[in-house]
């Protein structure tokens, strides 16, 4: 197409005319469908017919990159919106409790990190929930098994009672988020679960908050276990 005579490029190229000059008029054309307005007209049928198909190409395609940027900014508007009312019920709920300074900070930054957090795991509870109850006790299983039977007693019971561990992973494991800083739990308080390092590392002392045996803890990585007793009491 373009090459019969009379046609595109017999009219608007010379012989001796340069690659550059070729090409850049032809880049000029292929943008000029956008907006409809080139001086290089069709000169024949062929001709005529590749450009309106050209032309419907470049609508369509037009059409739905900007359906998807008007999308993509109203999504971020009601993102904006939503955490505006967030940031402020939350300024409201410190000066009406009189929190302080210190605690609040605590507290914004750690639900700042679990809303930062809800596009991935808030998204896969709630495709979980989609799934019927044995496909996602399958699920379950296969998720949470390698994580408790690194504890002796549930790498036996997975290996004498692999159904009983299949139901524990279904209803009685859960996660617990924790951030950086955060006290998962204090001297004093009853044990009642039994903990497993999932990912990142927690430190344990046996002392009070600022005594020599809280400066003496023990580092737990992945796999890690603490609070045992709880199973058996």
């Amino acid at each position: 197409i373009g090459n019969s005579l009379n046609g595109w490029v017999m009219t608007w190229t010379q012989a001796d005319s340069s690659i550059t000059l070729r090409y850049l008029l032809a880049l000029h054309w292929s943008l000029g469908q956008f907006s409809s307005s080139m001086e290089v007209q069709p000169r024949n049928m062929q001709e005529r017919a590749f450009a309106v198909v050209a032309l419907l190409l470049a609508l369509i395609l037009s059409s739905t990159f900007i359906g998807s940027i008007t999308n993509m900014m109203l999504e971020l508007l009601t993102l904006q919106k939503e955490h505006t009312r967030y940031q402020r019920a939350l300024r409201s709920f410190f000066r009406s409790y009189r929190i302080s300074a210190p605690l609040a900070m605590r507290m914004r930054k750690f639900l700042s990190t679990v809303r930062g957090g809800e596009t991935r795991d808030d998204y896969q509870v709630k495709l979980l929930h989609l799934l019927p109850s044995h496909l996602l006790a399958d699920v379950l299983e296969e998720a949470r098994t390698p994580i408790l039977s690194s504890h002796k007693f549930f790498a036996l019971l997975r290996r004498k009672y692999p159904q009983t561990l299949r139901t524990l992973c279904h209803d009685s494991v859960v996660s617990v988020p924790v951030q950086q800083g955060d006290v998962v739990f204090s001297c004093g308080d009853a044990c009642h679960r039994m903990l497993f390092v999932d990912n990142g590392i927690l430190e344990y002392s046996k002392g009070e908050k600022g005594s020599q045996q809280e400066a003496d803890c023990v580092v737990l990585g992945k796999k890690a276990t603490i609070s045992e007793a709880a199973l058996w009491v």
